[in-house]
């Protein structure tokens, strides 16, 4: 099984979806992040995860602890720096979760690491 060692993953839970996808703007539109997925986790919190660097990732966190944070939607953040992750946790258990939003996410995610 092929692990992932390099780079961060940053996961925030938010409330609602419209949060997530304002979540997710202002985390790409802050440092070079990609999204790995967008998820629905259940009574209306939903996960994003981001990939990049570990300054990246960070810087991208830290924006939606900022921005988000005022608005009371923030459930929780992390960063994980080099985790050690199975590859097909990360390709295959968050992709479709959410129907076609997260599929174009994944697609262009996807376009954009070749």
């Amino acid at each position: 099984m092929d692990f992932w060692h390099s780079g961060a993953l940053g996961l925030t839970e938010v409330q609602g979806m419209s949060n997530a996808l304002f979540l997710a703007d202002v985390g790409l539109k802050s440092a070079s992040v990609s999204i790995v997925g967008i998820e629905l986790v259940g009574a209306g919190i939903v996960a994003v995860s981001f990939t990049g660097d570990i300054q990246s990732v960070q810087c991208a966190i830290d924006a939606i602890d900022r921005d988000c944070g005022q608005r009371n939607v923030v459930v929780r953040t992390s960063v994980i720096g080099r985790p050690v992750v199975p590859l097909r946790m990360l390709t295959t258990s968050v992709r479709s979760t959410v129907g076609p939003v997260s599929q174009e996410i994944q697609r262009s995610a996807t376009e954009d690491k070749k």
